[in-house]
């Protein structure tokens, strides 16, 4: 090796890299070989010419002014259409001193001294978003630093495998230890082409506990137990990439947990509750027969036809058959006053799903 290229790679180690440092570090024997020492540095034949040697000092140069910097954003996986706040953080160099450039897609956005952060909002699903920065110090030097991301979203949907009447068009809600199944249904676009859910990583989440069994590629839904007491609030969480990790999006969805319930309506001439409205009180002439239903909602499908429907009148157990939903109510023809009327609803299968009601008949 040329005596001039090692005196020259030897001064440009020492004082960038911390040549001195490096090698006291490494408990070296007293008999030090420099020639061995460069060879390990610089991680293969050492340069034969100065323009090599250049070369790998501007090289060595350029990832000094990269390293220790970073561009973080908030949120760190943005969906379409979001706002995304983008600080840059370094230990290579005061960022307050620093005049700092922000190139969005290739076009300058802002620029200043001390200008560490950024916002903007994100484009359509399949945007590629680059963010680049220069960063030039009081002292003429200069520091670049960039991250790229591609915008995806994702939809989280729920349902509760618990069992609501036929003419109730709502959501069946979560009730204590009933079964829930999410699904993620991920949109996700790269070149033009929507990636199928089935290439796509998932990490699942419960309440903040990584679900690892229920994770993996081609995992888009997870099922789990609710919690016993009512009115806890579980938090499901997924993060979606695809296996290079160009795309990721995490999503959140948060599912309560009820009480089974019990409404009472009015059965029909044609048989079948009236929708209309729930029987809370309701008058009734002496001599007359009326039937009322107990329609049911959020007990686990396990428990299927095993409810059990446990009726009382003015406190007193009517007998009637335990599994009938509905109870015919004939006033004597001498009755007077009110009558309370209560049923309580029970699981078979779970002791803890029970739900109770009650109504008054004014008699006219």
């Amino acid at each position: 090796m040329n005596k001039h290229i090692k005196i020259l790679f030897i001064i440009f180690l020492a004082l960038i890299l911390g040549f001195a440092g490096v090698v006291l570090a490494q408990d070296q024997p007293a008999a030090i070989d420099p020639e061995s020492i460069l060879k390990q540095l610089y991680g293969g034949p050492l340069p034969t010419t100065t323009e090599d040697v250049f070369k790998f000092m501007l090289e060595r140069q350029a990832e000094q002014r990269v390293s220790g910097s970073s561009i973080e954003f908030t949120p760190e996986f943005p969906g379409p259409g979001e706002e995304v706040a983008v600080v840059l953080t370094s230990y290579s160099f005061d960022v307050n001193a620093a005049h700092i450039t922000w190139i969005r897609n290739g076009r300058v956005q802002t620029a200043g001294r001390g200008q560490k952060s950024y916002r903007f909002r994100t484009g359509a699903v399949g945007t590629r978003e680059s963010i680049e920065l220069v960063a030039v110090t009081p002292a003429g030097d200069e520091f670049k630093t960039s991250r790229t991301l591609y915008i995806g979203d994702a939809d989280l949907l729920w349902r509760a495998e618990t069992a609501v009447p036929p003419e109730y068009a709502g959501k069946a809600l979560a009730s204590p230890r009933s079964q829930v199944l999410v699904a993620a249904i991920p949109n996700f676009v790269l070149a033009g082409r929507l990636l199928g859910s089935g290439s796509l990583m998932y990490e699942w989440t419960l309440d903040d506990r990584p679900q690892t069994a229920k994770s993996g590629i081609g995992q888009n839904s997870f099922s789990f137990s609710a919690a016993v007491a009512p009115g806890a609030v579980h938090e499901v969480s997924v993060k979606i990439s695809n296996l290079d990790k160009t795309i990721v999006r995490e999503k959140p969805v948060f599912i309560t947990v009820y009480n089974p319930e019990v409404l009472i309506y009015e059965e029909t001439a044609s048989g079948g509750p009236n929708p209309a409205r729930t029987v809370n009180n309701v008058s009734m002439y002496a001599g007359e027969t009326r039937s009322f239903r107990a329609s049911s909602y959020y007990f686990a499908k396990s428990s299927g036809d095993k409810l059990k429907f446990k009726w009382t009148l003015q406190n007193q157990n009517v007998p009637e058959d335990d599994t009938t939903e509905v109870l015919s109510v004939t006033l004597t023809n001498d009755a007077a006053g009110t009558a309370l009327v209560g049923v309580l609803v029970e699981g078979a299968n779970n002791i803890i799903e029970r739900a109770l009601t009650n109504f008054l008949i004014n008699i006219l």
